[in-house]
């Protein structure tokens, strides 16, 4: 019997960029999807662009690749969180991964990567950045997330890093399906423009078992844009992200019980006060927090004696990153 495993798509005028996400799946299909049945499910958030015209046109040229597509088309606008829930709604494997409709997926088996981990764990892979066609990473970056794939975390402590500091970039989060009950996706209503955090603080929280696992390798290149809700320009829509994201930190304030994360969780929400108000933040108090806890974590990494191989490593990954998008997906 085949593995089952679905790719999930989440996409909102994403005309520019949904070809390559499409075609990252397609590699990964074509590559290593012999022993796999593969579901696609894509959620698209009525989009105004022609990204349904990309998309279905896809579709009717690689549908044989799968053993079933799910196209969801909203009729009204309902925002990002509505979108990705109904596309976990349609997920009906265990092994699945979900990704935005700009992003796109890495040269390596992510489907066997994600199969490999272990049922409890959260699993944080390295994160790569896809910034005009070009893939890096930020600097610091690397030494800050050897520092955390070199640190064994148990359940308090993942909880306190999610809800807190948050090291990574939630696109290169995976965690099983089934961890998306009923409960979750009722959480996740409560929001708007706000999906990834919510689902994943939810999961930590009301499963003991779960603990936050750090890969040396990455799945998904995070692409930066000026249109993205977390890395561009103020709009209406970023302020209604800023507006939930206050709305989820205020929700953990309220019910964290350890002292030390909710002080910090308190600084947090005065920030997203600020930006709400459209005031500058730059020197905040939760701002030099967490700029001091990164150049702590990077001064650990720079002093380990291990740390020069995995640099050495993540360069190699780099080159062969850059390769694979410029030679499978952004031709």
């Amino acid at each position: 019997m085949k593995k089952p495993f679905t790719f999930a798509v989440i996409s909102y005028n994403s005309e520019k960029y949904i070809s390559e996400t499409l075609d990252s799946i397609k590699y990964q299909v074509c590559n290593y999807g012999e022993e796999r049945d593969i579901y696609l499910v894509i959620s698209d958030d009525c989009s105004s662009d022609s990204t349904l015209k990309i998309v279905k046109e896809w579709i009717e040229f690689n549908k044989d690749l799968f053993k079933s597509i799910k196209l969801i088309e909203s009729d009204v606008n309902c925002g990002v969180s509505n979108c990705y829930k109904q596309a976990l709604q349609c997920i009906k494997t265990d092994l699945m991964k979900t990704i935005d409709g700009d992003d796109v997926f890495c040269s390596i088996d992510v489907m066997s990567e994600i199969e490999k981990l272990n049922d409890n764990d959260m699993a944080v892979f390295m994160p790569l950045r896809l910034t005009s066609g070009v893939v890096a990473y930020k600097e610091g970056d690397v030494e800050e997330f050897f520092n955390y794939y070199t640190t064994t975390h148990d359940h308090n402590s993942s909880v306190a890093l999610l809800s807190t500091y948050k090291p990574f970039i939630t696109p290169e989060v995976s965690v099983r399906r089934k961890y998306y009950n009923e409960g979750c996706l009722e959480f996740l209503s409560q929001f708007k423009q706000f999906e990834d955090d919510t689902t994943l603080y939810y999961i930590i929280k009301n499963n003991p078992e779960i603990t936050l696992k750090f890969i040396d390798k990455p799945i998904v290149l995070y692409r930066i844009h000026d249109k993205s809700l977390s890395n561009g320009m103020t709009s209406v829509a970023q302020l209604h992200f800023i507006s939930d994201l206050y709305k989820f930190r205020k929700y953990e304030f309220l019910h964290e019980k350890n002292i030390c994360t909710k002080w910090i969780l308190f600084w947090m929400l005065k920030d997203l006060f600020l930006m709400k108000h459209l005031f500058d933040i730059g020197n905040s108090k939760y701002c030099r927090m967490k700029k001091k806890k990164r150049d702590s974590a990077i001064f650990k990494a720079k002093r380990n004696k291990l740390f020069e191989q995995f640099s050495n490593n993540v360069k190699k990954i780099l080159k062969q990153e850059s390769e694979h998008y410029e030679k499978n997906i952004g031709k």
